[in-house]
Order: C-alpha cells, then structure tokens, then sequence
C-alpha cells in the first residue's frame, strides 16, 4: 500500500483483517505509516509501517513491487505513473482510486500483459461514476435527456461503523468553512 493519507485507514484496517495476509504501508513522511499501522490495525503483526520515499528510490520501490501479489496506490496521481510501469515490469496488479486520464498510457501495455491496473476503484471516482452512467443510460434509453447532473460523494464504511441512518460517511476531509 503506497500512501499513508487521510483515506488508507479504514484500507489498512479492511486489509489486515487476514493475518495470512501481509501488508506493507509505505510514506514519504517520517512516521506517518508507522502510526497509521497503530491507529488503524493495533496489534496486528501482518502491518509493516515504513517511511520511504517512492519516487526519490525508485529501485526499492520497484524491489517491493516484485515481492508484492498486489499494489494499491493511494499517492497523489501525478505519482501513479513510474508505480504503473514498475508494476508492469514486475507484472504485479495495480489499483488506485486515481482517474483513468491518468492512466491512458499504460492502458495498452497492460492489457497486452494481460495485467489488472484498476483505476477509478475507490468511492469517488468509482462507484459515483459508475451509479451516475447507470441512471444517464437508464434516462437515455426511455427516451430522455440529460441537462445537468451533480454528485456529491462520501464513503460507504464497513457494516460495522455504518452508525447513522444514512450509513454514510465522509471518505475525505472537507476544507473547513
């Protein structure tokens, strides 16, 4: 997992719920994945917090990829592309909550490769945006036409935490008002 931020929490936690699974945090900022580890999955020896800089060690980055049966990037998108063709190098899965735009040229590569690189896979982008074609194909299709549509996103948490009636939580931090 690359990226320790405000949304690889509840990640973390659902991903080291399988102590047979190991999971690898990675940051750039000193301790952030450590304590991420701690305050998201306490207790779990399967979490390994480390602070490395993704870009900056390009070639640790890429032993880690060749270790690895997946990478889930949460790194900001425009840090997705040297992760994307290491993972095609070492033909290691990718996913990321990142637009497809950012994507594109790897596309081709990785579909010769038979290789999932998995875009647009978190809550928004993703789920929005495949709800939101479902109801424009559904109008489309009756006949209808589309002048304006919005989508306000949140998080949909694990049964557990899904306290209020909505079951519905913010998947990010809104800038304060």
């Amino acid at each position: 997992m690359l990226g320790a931020g405000l949304v690889a929490g509840p990640l973390l936690e659902y991903m080291s719920r399988d102590q047979n699974q190991r999971v690898t945090v990675l940051s750039g900022v000193e301790g952030q994945a450590a304590a991420l580890a701690l305050r998201s999955a306490p207790g779990r020896a399967n979490v390994e917090g480390r602070t490395m800089d993704v870009l900056a060690r390009m070639d640790d980055t890429k032993a880690l990829v060749t270790q690895a049966d997946c990478v889930v990037s949460l790194l900001p998108y425009t840090m997705h592309m040297p992760v994307a063709r290491a993972c095609l190098d070492a033909h290691v899965p990718l996913v990321t909550a990142s637009y497809k735009g950012a994507m594109a040229e790897v596309e081709d590569e990785a579909k010769r490769k038979g290789l999932p690189i998995l875009v647009e896979m978190g809550l928004d982008p993703g789920m929005d945006h495949m709800s939101a074609q479902k109801v424009i194909d559904e109008v489309h299709a009756e006949g209808g036409v589309v002048e304006s549509f919005s989508s306000i996103c949140g998080g949909l948490p694990a049964p557990e935490a899904a306290d209020n009636p909505l079951a519905y939580k913010f998947s990010w931090s809104p800038p304060e008002c």
